[in-house]
């Protein structure tokens, strides 16, 4: 019928409703047009590395079906792995920097090299969401701020 399904238009109206939110309050983060997916792109600065928003039915470190939020850096293109490298020998003073720790994940099947926060969340519970938009901003906000400078000099 080429309609979506009723979980496609549910990660729609997160994602409109997540970048309303961002607008509002006036966020230095940008969503690209938001998607009936899981995922929105924020560019950082820098063609092969961009920040992703992300929302799973399924947790990324168990792989159980528990559903979970996501602020990830993602590095793309051919220089992705060196460019994991780079930050990767950089891993204890930027998660000082940030104040948290990260998830570094280098897959060998992939040139898609990620590093992530995730959050325990269930999307599909609009009342929660105003929630997570904020955890959402204030660590996406983080990650910018402190890979932005880094990233730009890869």
């Amino acid at each position: 019928t080429g309609e979506a399904s009723e979980h496609r238009q549910l990660q729609l109206r997160y994602w409109l409703a997540f970048k309303d939110y961002l607008d509002r309050d006036g966020s230095s983060l940008r969503c690209q047009k938001p998607g009936a997916r899981h995922w929105q792109n924020h560019a950082i600065g820098r063609s092969g590395v961009h920040l992703a928003s992300v929302i799973s039915t399924r947790n990324s470190i168990s792989g159980d079906r528990r559903p979970e939020i996501r602020a990830e850096l993602v590095l793309t293109g051919p220089r992705s792995k060196e460019n994991f490298a780079g930050l990767f020998s950089r891993k204890q003073a930027i998660e000082e920097s940030l104040g948290f720790p990260l998830t570094w994940h280098n897959p060998e099947e992939s040139s898609m090299c990620r590093v992530f926060i995730q959050r325990d969340a269930d999307f599909t519970d609009e009342d929660r969401w105003p929630d997570q938009f904020a955890w959402l901003r204030t660590t996406q906000e983080t990650m910018a701020r402190c890979f932005a400078p880094i990233v730009r000099a890869l």
